[in-house]
């Protein structure tokens, strides 16, 4: 029988309202992702962002150019899922960064993002692509500068490249 001493003793242990067996539903492998998600119509979305800095001469030759460029996430997918992306060339890729749901050793090995996505949006990746390596720009620059009577014009000139 609980007498007043076992009951003190247990709120100073802090032994009671503790229950021996954890909640399982609530609990999973996977820090970043509730077990038991279901959805109706199951979503995955990934948007490349990319920020191209680049200085293009006046015969429309690339002479530098740098990519900055985020991955992001939009997923809705029942279950626990496990998704694998990979890159037609991943070595142009300098200075990554990745979401925590990224398998690091499977990068470093294989170059293949595999990956157990979080709930919802969130950024899977960045990167960097440096001048060392020759990226095609997918745009093609034009610029007319006309001067007449002390006085000039800049038409610039900016569209999609048909063929890379």
């Amino acid at each position: 029988p609980p007498t007043i001493i076992n009951k003190a003793v247990s709120m100073v242990t802090g032994k009671e309202g503790v229950s021996s067996v954890l909640p399982g539903s609530q609990l999973s492998n996977v820090p970043w992702r509730r077990q038991g998600v279901k959805y109706a119509n199951n979503e995955a979305y990934f948007d490349c962002i990319e920020d191209v800095d680049a200085i293009i001469d006046a015969s429309g030759t690339v002479v530098s150019a740098e990519i900055h460029g985020n991955i992001n996430c939009n997923v809705h997918l029942s279950g626990m899922p496990d998704l694998s992306m990979s890159f037609i060339n991943p070595r142009l890729l300098d200075d990554v960064s990745f979401h925590p749901c990224v398998r690091l050793k499977r990068w470093e090995n294989e170059k293949l993002l595999s990956f157990v996505p979080p709930d919802g949006t969130f950024v899977l990746m960045s990167y960097h692509i440096s001048t060392q390596n020759q990226v095609a720009i997918p745009v093609y620059v034009r610029a007319m500068i006309n001067f007449k009577d002390g006085q000039g014009k800049v038409d610039i000139t900016v569209g999609p490249k048909q063929t890379l």
